[in-house]
Parts: C-alpha cells; structure tokens; sequence
C-alpha cells in the first residue's frame, strides 16, 4: 500500500472519530426536548447566546451552572445579574471563592466585570440560587478582552423553538445554527 494511501486512509479515520455526533443541524436539532440537559457555550449578540458548541447530557443533574461576567451588582439584596442576563441571588450560605486563590471572599468582593462560575438552582421566579459562586477579576480591559464575550452554560431546556432553531435555558434564547459544533458524542 502506497504512503499517500495510507495518509489519506488514516485522515479519514481520524475525520470520521472526530465527529462521532450528527454534523448537520437539521439532523440533530430534532433531538432537542423541552426538559433535556445541555451545555452550551457562545457569544453574547444582543440579547441572545449565539451557540458555538452544544453538548447534550445524558441524565439529570442536580443544578445549573453559568460562566459569565459580572453586569451589575447589589449588595443589599446580595444579587448580581451576568452578560447573560441571567439574576443570581446569593444567601450566607452560599460558598464564594476567589477562583485563582481558593480562598473565601464575601459577596461584597464581587464587582461589575468580573468574571463568575455559579452553580445553583433554578428557581420559580428565574433566578438562580447559587450554591457556590467563582469569582474572577478581567486580565484585561473589559472591552478588549475575548473573555468578555465568551459564556457558557450548563441547564435544562425550558423550551425548544424548531422553526427558529432556538432553545431557551435559565429565561436566555440561545440561537442554534450550521456554525454550532454538536459535541454530542452519540445521539439515540
């Protein structure tokens, strides 16, 4: 077998693991139900998360979790709203951290811009509970920075849009299309 043969046969080995899930959006968007655990990370575009990668989980979790920044902050009600626009609502019992230290930072640590990982509940007015909360300072300025932009989240589809290829999850639109990588590895 010639050298060429075998490259070429290897590269399509290698395409072909690559993308064990559906490629084609009208393949796999079909799967998605009102009720089902994804993970979803993209860019903010006005009010919506314009997906780059989703990922849908198999079983139930016990909790959200968003990656986001920081928009606006209230100490006295201890909530802070994300680019997300997603309101989280901290108690005392919620276990806030610096993300790089570890160490234990109160909620008054928190500023507009930062960086946080929250995991939580979702509760009936659409907030989310947080259990615990990471807090990160920008590396740079806001504006400049790609982290500003990029988000994730991990919940359950509250509802499912077939005809705009769009889901919903913690109250966010997230918009699906041919750009959205399924990192589904396999879809029953």
């Amino acid at each position: 077998m010639s050298s060429t043969l075998r490259i070429g046969l290897a590269l399509a080995c290698v395409s072909t693991v690559a993308h064990a899930g559906p490629r084609d959006l009208d393949e796999w968007f079909p799967h998605l139900r009102a009720g089902m655990w994804v993970r979803v990370e993209g860019e903010m575009q006005a009010a919506e998360l314009h997906a780059s990668e989703i990922k849908i989980l198999d079983g139930e979790l016990d909790e959200s979790e968003l990656s986001s920044q920081v928009t606006d902050v209230d100490l006295l009600q201890m909530t802070l709203t994300t680019r997300l626009g997603v309101r989280v609502v901290a108690t005392q019992n919620s276990d806030i951290d610096q993300k790089k230290s570890g160490r234990d930072v109160g909620f008054a640590y928190i500023e507009v811009d930062d960086g946080v990982e929250v995991e939580g509940q979702l509760q009936k007015d659409g907030t989310l509970l947080a259990e615990e909360m990471e807090v990160t300072r920008p590396t740079q300025a806001p504006s400049d920075s790609t982290e500003m932009r990029e988000q994730e989240m991990t919940a359950r589809i509250e509802a499912v849009d077939p005809k705009q290829y769009r889901i919903t999850l913690l109250g966010v639109q997230v918009v699906l299309s041919e750009k959205t990588k399924n990192k589904t590895p396999f879809l029953d």
